[in-house]
């Protein structure tokens, strides 16, 4: 069983994410989060093996908090899922050990095309993420 852990606080996505995940893992218990204290309690009391956050919609929740979470949680897999468009941005998350970065307007097969080479142990970034970062 895959453990799913959604930091968002936009419940159209939510929603969304969640029946993407459940086509995609078939096994899998999915919670959501909707503050950085609920995400951080959250990450305290449960292991979590993917972590999907939106951090621009999350209160409060910066680039550096990304060291606090890898330091508490090394072993869970974190995918950004934001319409980030800053390379800034983008780049500054990356050097956080991101294990995927995915703008929320792409496919549904980009999530699955994620998930998968992440748990192959590979480093996802989406077309519309390569394509702000290369120009």
């Amino acid at each position: 069983m895959r453990n799913f852990l959604i930091a968002d606080s936009e419940n159209l996505h939510i929603i969304g994410l969640k029946q993407t995940l459940k086509k995609f893992v078939k096994k899998s218990s999915l919670t959501v989060v909707g503050s950085k204290d609920e995400l951080i309690t959250h990450l305290e009391k449960n292991t979590v093996e993917y972590l999907i956050i939106d951090p621009n919609n999350i209160f409060l929740f910066y680039d550096d908090d990304f060291k606090q979470l890898r330091l508490n949680s090394p072993n869970c897999k974190i995918i950004i899922l934001s319409y980030f468009k800053n390379k800034q941005t983008i780049s500054s998350f990356l050097k956080e050990n991101i294990n995927g970065f995915i703008s929320k307007d792409c496919q549904e097969q980009t999530i699955f095309d994620a998930l998968y080479k992440i748990e192959n142990g590979e480093r996802y970034l989406c077309p519309q993420i390569l394509n702000i970062l290369v120009v």
